[in-house]
């Protein structure tokens, strides 16, 4: 009984070392934070006369968002499943919170723009700038908790 005890426990080492792995820096999550405000005040730009820097600003937004699939495993050194929602439980409701919230604040700022608010709707792009980073170091948090429980489903 001792070996098997022992096999578990082994386990139970590599997970919590695994899981303590997944935490991402905290410039990432800032980086993550500004390129969402970014691609959110985008369409502020070309209302403004800034059509260009608005463009601009939409190709390092969508840059930043796609990262998580080619930048974070080398920023942690772990590779993750490619369906990490059908792995991770967690994964799931953060990730349907992060495209809603996002999904909210481009409606915000489109109808904010639209009838002359422009403070206000650069206002909601910021807010839901830093929504987006909370909700991409909730993924990869829900993510450890997740392996430290135990709980991947591969």
């Amino acid at each position: 009984m001792g070996e098997a005890e022992s096999a578990l426990g082994e386990v139970e080492r590599q997970r919590a070392k695994l899981a303590g792995q997944l935490r991402l820096p905290a410039w990432y999550v800032l980086l993550y934070a500004v390129g969402a405000a970014v691609l959110l005040a985008a369409p502020l730009l070309y209302t403004t006369g800034f059509g260009v820097v608005g463009a601009i600003g939409q190709a390092f937004g969508i840059a930043v968002l796609c990262s998580p699939a080619f930048l974070v495993p080398r920023l942690i050194g772990v590779r993750l499943p490619a369906r990490t929602s059908a792995a991770y439980p967690s994964v799931a409701r953060t990730v349907l919170l992060q495209v809603g919230a996002l999904m909210v604040g481009t409606g915000g700022v489109l109808v904010l723009n639209l009838n002359g608010l422009g403070a206000a709707a650069l206002a909601v792009a910021v807010l839901g700038g830093i929504a987006a980073g909370f909700a991409i170091r909730n993924v990869y948090r829900g993510i450890g908790r997740d392996i430290a429980a135990g709980q991947v489903r591969l």
